[in-house]
């Protein structure tokens, strides 16, 4: 059960990086002076936005219900980071409506400042949180 969800983190993590590369990829389009370029960032954040709203929720709710209570259940004193981690997911679902809402806002009057700040800022979140997981919770479960 411990190298399953190890492996589905480790999986799920992967797809995350390559489509945190695509959103940096459409953010740099949408931050090009010319309106073309702008306009197909635009589209392809709108087409990754299924994926971070539904997999991502999806990947967090694994960690919390499977990874956690794995270690936990091995070391007591991983509480205090498991509270951490489970945070940093509240703080990306925080910032991922107030990124979505601004995303909308761009697409209605093409302001794009802040969406370029809201998502450079959860991108580097979610790589920071993923490099931590792995550096520090992902150990216990296989030393387990």
């Amino acid at each position: 059960m411990q190298a399953i969800v190890v492996e589905r983190v480790m999986h799920d993590h992967v797809e995350m990086h390559a489509r945190l590369s695509d959103w940096e990829a459409a953010l740099g389009l949408l931050a090009s002076p010319a309106f073309a370029e702008s306009q197909r960032g635009l589209q392809q954040l709108w087409k990754l936005v299924p994926f971070f709203e539904k997999e991502v929720a999806r990947h967090f709710r694994e960690e919390e219900n499977d990874l956690f209570p794995l270690i936990e259940a091995e070391h007591a004193a991983s509480h205090p980071a498991l509270t951490r981690f489970a945070g940093e997911h509240a703080e990306f679902n925080r910032q991922w409506q107030a990124y979505k809402r601004e995303l909308l806002y761009c697409d209605a009057v093409g302001e794009t400042h802040r969406v370029l700040e809201l998502g450079r800022a959860i991108v580097q979140l979610l790589r920071q949180h993923m490099s931590r997981e792995e550096a520090e919770l992902l150990p216990l479960v296989v030393k387990s």
